[in-house]
Protein backbone atom coordinates (compact mmCIF):
# COMPACT_ATOMS: atom_id res chain seq x y z
CA UNK A 1 0.00 0.00 0.00
CA UNK A 2 1.39 3.42 -0.93
CA UNK A 3 0.77 6.65 0.94
CA UNK A 4 0.89 9.89 -0.98
CA UNK A 5 1.46 13.28 0.60
CA UNK A 6 0.85 16.64 -1.11
CA UNK A 7 4.01 18.65 -0.69
CA UNK A 8 4.34 22.33 -1.69
CA UNK A 9 6.35 23.12 -4.79
CA UNK A 10 9.59 24.71 -3.57
CA UNK A 11 10.49 26.34 -6.89
CA UNK A 12 11.27 30.09 -6.56
CA UNK A 13 8.38 31.14 -8.81
CA UNK A 14 5.92 29.20 -6.70
CA UNK A 15 7.35 30.60 -3.49
CA UNK A 16 6.80 34.13 -4.81
CA UNK A 17 3.24 33.19 -5.61
CA UNK A 18 2.65 32.23 -1.97
CA UNK A 19 3.12 35.86 -0.81
CA UNK A 20 0.02 37.71 0.49
CA UNK A 21 -2.48 38.42 -2.25
CA UNK A 22 -2.98 42.04 -1.24
CA UNK A 23 0.56 42.87 -2.41
CA UNK A 24 1.42 42.21 -6.06
CA UNK A 25 5.11 42.67 -5.34
CA UNK A 26 6.48 41.07 -2.21
CA UNK A 27 9.68 43.08 -2.30
CA UNK A 28 7.77 46.37 -2.06
CA UNK A 29 6.14 45.26 1.21
CA UNK A 30 9.52 44.36 2.64
CA UNK A 31 10.94 47.77 1.71
CA UNK A 32 8.04 49.57 3.39
CA UNK A 33 8.56 47.58 6.59
CA UNK A 34 12.24 48.44 6.61
CA UNK A 35 11.47 52.13 6.19
CA UNK A 36 8.91 51.92 8.98
CA UNK A 37 11.44 50.29 11.30
CA UNK A 38 14.03 52.99 10.49
CA UNK A 39 11.51 55.74 11.25
CA UNK A 40 10.64 54.05 14.54
CA UNK A 41 14.33 53.79 15.49
CA UNK A 42 14.91 57.46 14.67
CA UNK A 43 11.85 58.39 16.72
CA UNK A 44 13.12 56.39 19.70
CA UNK A 45 16.57 58.01 19.46
CA UNK A 46 15.10 61.52 19.28
CA UNK A 47 12.76 60.81 22.19
CA UNK A 48 15.64 59.43 24.28
CA UNK A 49 17.70 62.59 23.67
CA UNK A 50 14.70 64.83 24.32
CA UNK A 51 13.74 63.11 27.59
CA UNK A 52 17.37 63.11 28.77
CA UNK A 53 17.57 66.89 28.32
CA UNK A 54 14.27 67.36 30.12
CA UNK A 55 15.47 65.15 32.98
CA UNK A 56 18.64 67.21 33.33
CA UNK A 57 16.70 70.50 33.41
CA UNK A 58 13.99 69.28 35.77
CA UNK A 59 16.51 67.67 38.12
CA UNK A 60 18.40 70.96 38.44
CA UNK A 61 15.20 72.93 38.98
CA UNK A 62 13.82 70.46 41.50
CA UNK A 63 17.09 70.39 43.44
CA UNK A 64 17.32 74.19 43.53
CA UNK A 65 13.75 74.54 44.82
CA UNK A 66 14.19 71.94 47.57
CA UNK A 67 17.57 73.35 48.60
CA UNK A 68 16.11 76.87 48.86
CA UNK A 69 13.16 75.66 50.94
CA UNK A 70 15.31 73.58 53.25
CA UNK A 71 17.93 76.32 53.50
CA UNK A 72 15.48 79.09 54.42
CA UNK A 73 13.25 77.08 56.76
CA UNK A 74 14.90 75.57 59.82
CA UNK A 75 11.77 73.93 61.23
CA UNK A 76 12.09 70.16 61.31
CA UNK A 77 8.31 69.82 60.89
CA UNK A 78 8.43 71.78 57.63
CA UNK A 79 11.40 69.72 56.44
CA UNK A 80 9.54 66.49 57.16
CA UNK A 81 6.50 67.88 55.33
CA UNK A 82 8.64 68.68 52.28
CA UNK A 83 10.09 65.17 52.41
CA UNK A 84 6.66 63.55 52.46
CA UNK A 85 5.48 65.88 49.68
CA UNK A 86 8.34 64.76 47.43
CA UNK A 87 7.57 61.12 48.21
CA UNK A 88 3.91 61.67 47.29
CA UNK A 89 4.92 63.37 44.03
CA UNK A 90 6.95 60.32 43.05
CA UNK A 91 4.11 57.94 43.97
CA UNK A 92 1.41 59.93 42.14
CA UNK A 93 3.41 60.32 38.93
CA UNK A 94 4.35 56.64 38.99
CA UNK A 95 0.63 55.89 39.29
CA UNK A 96 -0.15 58.10 36.29
CA UNK A 97 2.60 56.56 34.17
CA UNK A 98 1.43 52.99 34.77
CA UNK A 99 -2.22 53.99 34.32
CA UNK A 100 -1.39 55.32 30.87
CA UNK A 101 -0.15 51.87 29.84
CA UNK A 102 -3.12 49.98 31.32
CA UNK A 103 -5.97 52.31 30.32
CA UNK A 104 -8.49 51.04 27.76
CA UNK A 105 -8.40 53.36 24.75
CA UNK A 106 -11.75 52.21 23.34
CA UNK A 107 -13.52 53.23 26.56
CA UNK A 108 -12.04 56.71 26.42
CA UNK A 109 -12.78 56.99 22.68
CA UNK A 110 -16.44 56.30 23.41
CA UNK A 111 -16.49 59.08 26.00
CA UNK A 112 -14.72 61.45 23.63
CA UNK A 113 -17.29 60.64 20.93
CA UNK A 114 -20.02 61.62 23.40
CA UNK A 115 -18.07 64.83 24.14
CA UNK A 116 -17.52 63.99 27.80
CA UNK A 117 -15.42 66.70 29.44
CA UNK A 118 -11.75 65.69 29.62
CA UNK A 119 -12.09 62.53 27.52
CA UNK A 120 -10.38 64.01 24.46
CA UNK A 121 -7.29 64.90 26.47
CA UNK A 122 -7.33 61.45 28.10
CA UNK A 123 -7.37 59.78 24.67
CA UNK A 124 -4.35 61.84 23.67
CA UNK A 125 -2.52 60.66 26.80
CA UNK A 126 -3.27 57.01 26.01
CA UNK A 127 -2.22 57.37 22.37
CA UNK A 128 1.16 58.63 23.65
CA UNK A 129 1.32 56.16 26.50
CA UNK A 130 5.00 55.37 26.01
CA UNK A 131 5.97 59.02 26.37
CA UNK A 132 3.61 59.57 29.31
CA UNK A 133 4.93 56.50 31.12
CA UNK A 134 8.55 57.46 30.46
CA UNK A 135 8.07 61.05 31.63
CA UNK A 136 5.94 60.32 34.69
CA UNK A 137 7.42 57.07 35.97
CA UNK A 138 11.05 57.48 34.90
CA UNK A 139 11.76 61.21 34.83
CA UNK A 140 9.62 62.56 37.68
CA UNK A 141 9.77 59.30 39.66
CA UNK A 142 13.56 59.05 39.54
CA UNK A 143 14.06 62.75 40.27
CA UNK A 144 11.76 62.45 43.28
CA UNK A 145 13.71 59.40 44.47
CA UNK A 146 17.04 61.25 44.22
CA UNK A 147 15.55 64.30 45.94
CA UNK A 148 14.26 62.25 48.86
CA UNK A 149 17.79 60.97 49.50
CA UNK A 150 19.20 64.49 49.57
CA UNK A 151 16.39 65.78 51.79
CA UNK A 152 16.83 62.85 54.17
CA UNK A 153 20.55 63.62 54.57
CA UNK A 154 19.85 67.31 55.22
CA UNK A 155 17.09 66.41 57.68
CA UNK A 156 19.40 64.12 59.63
CA UNK A 157 22.05 66.82 59.98
CA UNK A 158 19.45 69.41 61.00
CA UNK A 159 17.95 67.12 63.62
CA UNK A 160 21.40 66.50 65.09
CA UNK A 161 22.28 70.21 65.18
CA UNK A 162 18.97 71.54 66.49
CA UNK A 163 17.87 68.74 68.78
CA UNK A 164 21.31 67.37 69.72
CA UNK A 165 20.50 63.82 68.69
CA UNK A 166 23.20 61.25 69.29
CA UNK A 167 24.15 58.60 66.80
CA UNK A 168 24.27 60.11 63.32
CA UNK A 169 24.63 56.75 61.58
CA UNK A 170 21.72 55.15 63.43
CA UNK A 171 19.41 58.09 62.73
CA UNK A 172 20.41 58.15 59.07
CA UNK A 173 19.74 54.42 58.70
CA UNK A 174 16.33 54.67 60.38
CA UNK A 175 15.18 57.64 58.29
CA UNK A 176 16.48 56.11 55.06
CA UNK A 177 14.68 52.84 55.81
CA UNK A 178 11.48 54.75 56.66
CA UNK A 179 11.61 56.77 53.42
CA UNK A 180 12.32 53.63 51.37
CA UNK A 181 9.45 51.70 52.95
CA UNK A 182 7.01 54.56 52.37
CA UNK A 183 8.13 54.96 48.77
CA UNK A 184 7.99 51.26 47.91
CA UNK A 185 4.72 50.70 49.77
CA UNK A 186 3.12 53.75 48.17
CA UNK A 187 4.21 52.74 44.67
CA UNK A 188 2.97 49.18 45.25
CA UNK A 189 -0.45 50.54 46.17
CA UNK A 190 -0.29 52.91 43.21
CA UNK A 191 0.49 50.04 40.82
CA UNK A 192 -2.56 48.13 42.05
CA UNK A 193 -4.77 51.18 41.52
CA UNK A 194 -3.21 51.82 38.08
CA UNK A 195 -3.77 48.27 36.87
CA UNK A 196 -7.30 48.05 38.30
CA UNK A 197 -8.59 51.56 37.63
CA UNK A 198 -6.14 52.81 35.00
CA UNK A 199 -8.84 54.10 32.64
CA UNK A 200 -10.52 56.17 35.35
CA UNK A 201 -7.19 57.55 36.56
CA UNK A 202 -6.23 58.74 33.06
CA UNK A 203 -9.73 60.13 32.54
CA UNK A 204 -9.39 62.14 35.77
CA UNK A 205 -5.94 63.37 34.69
CA UNK A 206 -7.44 64.35 31.33
CA UNK A 207 -10.11 66.40 33.13
CA UNK A 208 -7.44 68.20 35.17
CA UNK A 209 -5.37 68.98 32.08
CA UNK A 210 -8.47 70.19 30.25
CA UNK A 211 -9.32 72.54 33.13
CA UNK A 212 -5.77 73.88 33.03
CA UNK A 213 -6.10 74.49 29.29
CA UNK A 214 -9.43 76.26 29.85
CA UNK A 215 -7.86 78.46 32.51
CA UNK A 216 -4.88 79.33 30.32
CA UNK A 217 -7.22 80.20 27.46
CA UNK A 218 -8.82 82.86 29.69
CA UNK A 219 -5.48 84.51 30.45
CA UNK A 220 -5.15 87.68 28.32
CA UNK A 221 -2.42 87.55 25.73
CA UNK A 222 0.13 90.18 26.64
CA UNK A 223 2.35 90.51 23.59
CA UNK A 224 2.38 94.23 22.64
CA UNK A 225 5.27 93.86 20.22
CA UNK A 226 3.51 91.38 17.98
CA UNK A 227 3.59 92.27 14.33
CA UNK A 228 0.36 93.77 13.11
CA UNK A 229 -0.85 93.06 9.64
Amino acid sequence: MAFWENLPDLKPQHLLGSLPSHSPNGFVCHEVNVLGNNNKKNYIKKWAIYISIWTFVLAIGFSIITQIILGQVESIIVNVAVLFLVIMIGIVFDLIGISATSAVESNLNARAANKVYGAKKAVKLVKNRDQVASFCADVIGDIAGIATGSITAILVMRMIVLQEFAGTTTLNIILTALVSSLTVGGKALGKYIAVTFGTEVIFYVGKILTRIDDFLSLVPNKAPFRSRK
